[in-house]
């Protein structure tokens, strides 16, 4: 007879096997053991090394790997591939009538992904490609609603700026490069005369929520960039010097090949 000692526990706990045959019904009679155990000294001593919440893939997670999912999903950016773990929708739902044990899990740690941390975690860092024909509206939307109820900041705003919007002509193109479009009763409407339709926002976006005010959009647009006139473009440090290099490679590039001068005397 072998002894089932801590550490054959703690071996089983992180068994491939282990991590991955729990189902959800299980998995929450393992989290209220858990719950129970709160006070023992073996757990406290060892609760975060241990895999108990189960995710939306059927593996169980430690408690610092995994979120509460928040109540827009990563569907609704339209993300193809996030690898992040969240608790397990069953799991939530058994946890909305638990309070205490949600209680217990946000004091050890576990929060919930929320649109803000997507937005500074995943759509700054690569705002240049993010947008897609694909998702283009519904992430404006997203964004839209979080400026309005004060969530985005001037300081997202701003590292947003380079997020492609759609044209009058319907391509995208980085917001800060654009001018409002008559729709957006801007004080010059620029779309009136005959300039290129690249330069204009789209008044697509003035359609997709009905409560909102066309000088709500204008102050959204404003805040990432979108010209309402004629003015001087303020270019960051980075911009300048990207300017800079490839103002001198054009020009590089038209200078004559280097050729030998022959002299007489």
């Amino acid at each position: 007879i072998q002894q089932f000692t801590w550490e054959k526990c703690w071996q089983m706990l992180h068994s491939p096997w282990f991590l991955t045959r729990l189902n959800p019904d299980r998995a929450m009679i393992f989290i209220t053991y858990l719950y129970q155990q709160r006070e023992s000294t073996q757990f406290k001593k060892r609760i975060y090394e241990i895999p108990f919440l189960l995710d939306q893939y059927g593996h169980l997670r430690k408690i610092m790997d995994v979120y509460f999912p928040s109540r827009f999903s990563t569907l609704d950016w339209m993300i193809v591939e996030d690898r992040e773990s969240f608790v397990h929708s069953k799991i939530m739902d058994w946890l909305a009538d638990q309070p205490a044990i949600k209680t217990w899990l946000r004091k050890l740690g576990i929060h919930e992904r929320t649109d803000i941390t997507f937005i500074e975690e995943f759509l700054i860092p690569q705002v240049d490609r993010y947008i897609t024909p694909d998702n283009s509206m519904v992430t404006i939307e997203r964004l839209f609603n979080l400026f309005r109820n004060g969530s985005l900041t001037t300081r997202h705003c701003c590292d947003l700026c380079r997020l492609k919007v759609w044209t009058v002509d319907r391509n995208l193109v980085p917001a800060y490069q654009l001018y409002f479009s008559s729709s957006y009763l801007p004080h010059l409407a620029l779309d009136q005369y005959d300039l290129d339709r690249r330069l204009f926002l789209c008044s697509s976006y003035l359609e997709i929520i009905e409560d909102a005010s066309i000088d709500q959009w204008r102050h959204f647009f404003q805040s990432l960039g979108v010209q309402e006139t004629v003015s001087v473009i303020q270019f960051t440090d980075r911009y300048h010097d990207e300017l800079v290099a490839a103002y001198i490679n054009i020009q590089t590039s038209r200078l004559p090949p280097y050729a030998p001068l022959f002299g007489f005397k």
